[in-house]
């Protein structure tokens, strides 16, 4: 058997030490990403209430070019629509805003779903399945470059006009 020298034990322990980092920190944004739709599902987020709403002009499910599907539904917190009504060209979303867009195949079927959440350390993307399977969580290039996110202005919506 051969041995390794010492410059390949270095390497091989911090590729080793990589690899169990990445793993923790997609647990740990997936466990997060699970705790943000049960936080909205306990607040009734599909439902009218003292913290959720649709999101202003999405009053019923409308047809969409995005890639989270051909019909959509989405519900903010209020303060997301509060932060858009003190400044549409680039408001500054508060710590806690939050919106769940439900995406939808052409024959109406739930097909994912999408929770975009500002916390103290940033922002925090998370896709899920239908039946909550997750697909992405954290900070995904897939969802970072387009809704940018690298600062408290965000590209999160164009209500429209």
């Amino acid at each position: 058997m051969r041995k390794t020298t010492p410059r390949w034990d270095l390497l091989l322990m911090t590729l080793a030490l990589a690899g169990c980092w990445e793993t923790s920190v997609t647990a740990a944004a997936d466990e997060t990403a699970l705790r943000l739709l049960a936080e909205a599902r306990s607040e009734n987020y599909m439902e009218a209430s003292q913290n959720w709403m649709r999101a202003p002009y999405f009053e019923t499910r409308r047809s969409s070019m995005s890639p989270h599907g051909p019909n959509v539904d989405l519900w903010v917190t209020r303060a997301v629509v509060e932060a858009f009504e003190n400044n549409s060209d680039a408001p500054d979303w508060p710590v806690g805003s939050f919106a769940i867009k439900h995406g939808y195949d052409q024959d109406e079927n739930i097909t994912l779903r999408a929770l975009i959440k500002k916390e103290e350390s940033g922002w925090f993307f998370a896709v899920l399945t239908a039946d909550d399977q997750i697909m992405h969580s954290g900070s995904p290039e897939l969802c970072v470059s387009c809704h940018g996110g690298q600062n408290s202005v965000f590209r999160f919506i164009d209500f429209p006009q």
